[in-house]
């Protein structure tokens, strides 16, 4: 009996250890007048306002998370993109799974997956085929969204928000989710919504980690005294690699801290071993993937990190009840850091 026991518990363990790892992809987001480029268009995410509907009939919403309520409900149903060969189906729950003085949380699930190629599922310890997935089979995944939105206070309105994406392995639904956001407000609100980073600092201290960092490109923009030198195609820029980086402790940190510096503004020079660059491009490893990032644009990227272990279910998938609380704690990291007002600089990296 001992045996059998042990035996079961080293399969479940085993099991348990094989399964795919969670993160969550973290962004700041905010919501404008559609085709706008200015500040004044931007809107206060806990005003109220109204719009008119294809009926005629005025609708007045509270505040701006409503309209994601209603993107949320519009795609109950599963959506098949027979061109991109994805499907999409969401549940909303309409009531803050958070709610206190300083934001409100609301939690959807998105159900996506993919098709189009046929494979076959086999059993990771006995090896043996256990399915074969056919070419017009979908397999479908569950993935938790996050709304966050900040309270309005005694010195600022609030306009922008954080929406937190779960990832599996290699596999998220951020920019299905953000297309199809856009896609909608656009049509239904005539309004855009604004996906970057929560803030550069932020992204610095989280993502780069020494152990992660791959390679770097250091560019100079340089022309020679020569001015035949700068007709052909070809000339203008020097650019220096790095790779198989061995930082101590102490490189490491001035090298955060150029990044930090470089990336507060488009022609903040880049210094390493005291030269100055134009421009740095770090190779890093986020999440599942090896990225590329300009240090000078890291407004336009995402937060990943990994989800803590022991928040994962037996199946694979985060416990919902341990996951709130996981985000309560990472939400209120990024909130001490972010800038919850757009400025100039915001809508200088929009695309």
């Amino acid at each position: 009996m001992l045996s059998f026991f042990s035996t079961l518990f080293y399969n479940i363990r085993k099991e348990v250890i094989c399964l795919a790892s969670l993160s969550i992809t973290a962004c700041s987001f905010y919501l404008r007048k559609k085709n706008s480029r200015t500040t004044r268009d931007v809107y206060n995410l806990n005003d109220s306002f109204s719009i008119t509907m294809e009926d005629g009939k005025v609708k007045t919403y509270s505040d701006y998370s409503m309209i994601f309520r209603d993107f949320f409900e519009s795609h109950a149903m599963m959506q098949i993109d027979s061109a991109k060969q994805q499907s999409f189906q969401c549940e909303y729950e309409q009531n803050p799974i958070i709610n206190n003085e300083e934001y409100k949380v609301y939690c959807a699930k998105v159900y996506s997956g993919d098709y189009g190629s046929s494979s076959e599922i086999i059993n990771s310890a006995t090896k043996e085929s256990r399915y074969k997935k056919e070419v017009d089979d979908i397999d479908v995944k569950p993935f938790f969204v996050f709304l966050i939105i900040p309270k309005d206070n005694d010195r600022i309105k609030i306009q922008k928000g954080m929406l937190f994406f779960q990832n599996i392995g290699p596999y998220g639904i951020k920019t299905i989710t953000t297309t199809k956001m856009q896609d909608y407000f656009s049509k239904k609100y005539d309004l855009s919504i604004q996906c970057n980073c929560i803030a550069p600092k932020l992204f610095i201290e989280k993502v780069l980690k020494k152990n992660k960092l791959n390679k770097i490109s250091l560019i100079k923009n340089y022309k020679s005294n020569d001015k035949s030198d700068n007709i052909s195609k070809g000339y203008g820029t020097e650019v220096r690699e790095l790779s198989n980086l061995d930082l101590s402790e102490n490189q490491f940190t001035n090298l955060l801290e150029s990044i930090k510096y470089a990336s507060g503004g488009k022609y903040n020079l880049f210094e390493f071993e005291r030269i100055h660059y134009h421009n740095a491009k770090i190779q890093v490893k986020i999440g599942e993937h090896v990225k590329t990032i300009n240090v000078h644009n890291i407004d336009k990227l995402s937060i990943i990190e990994e989800i803590p272990d022991d928040i994962k279910s037996i199946d694979g998938h985060p416990d919902k009840d341990k996951l709130i609380d996981y985000v309560k704690n990472t939400i209120d990291d990024y909130l001490s850091e972010m800038v919850l007002t757009v400025g100039e600089r915001d809508l200088n990296y929009d695309e």
